[in-house]
């Protein structure tokens, strides 16, 4: 048994490197919210409603649609990328690996980010059309 072998069965396959890439894209997504804070006015309010407001704002140059409607389908598609890249790489995972030792590996939790980003992105669409009235 070499020590590639002896590495993977002591961590159950799953390798420290390979968590960088579900931290990549959660950066991704934060760096996009922070310039898209950044970029936008608030209109005089502070707190809560001034950071959305500015989101609001920079979304609706950004795109030229509703805030609503760019912050749904740009964070859905953020999602989407993310579980579509999990499962592709959990199938791939468990044909070159078998079954999985532990439930939370990088491409199951891949897959759980995007699940719930899908539900995040209706909520901030419903969250910025009632702010907007």
């Amino acid at each position: 048994m070499t020590i590639r072998h002896l590495a993977a069965a002591a961590m159950g396959h799953v390798q420290p490197w390979e968590w960088s890439f579900l931290a990549a894209l959660v950066a991704l997504l934060a760096g996009a919210v922070a310039w898209l804070l950044a970029g936008g006015h608030a209109g005089g309010r502070r707190g809560i409603a001034g950071l959305v407001e500015r989101g609001a704002d920079s979304l609706r140059r950004v795109t030229g649609l509703p805030a609503w409607c760019a912050a749904g389908i740009g964070l859905g598609l953020w999602a989407l990328l993310v579980a579509g890249l999990g499962f592709y790489w959990d199938v791939a995972w468990h044909l070159d690996l078998g079954r999985d030792r532990e439930l939370f590996t990088p491409p199951h939790l891949l897959i759980l980010v995007g699940l719930a980003g899908i539900g995040i992105a209706a909520l901030a669409a419903i969250a910025l059309a009632s702010h907007e009235r």
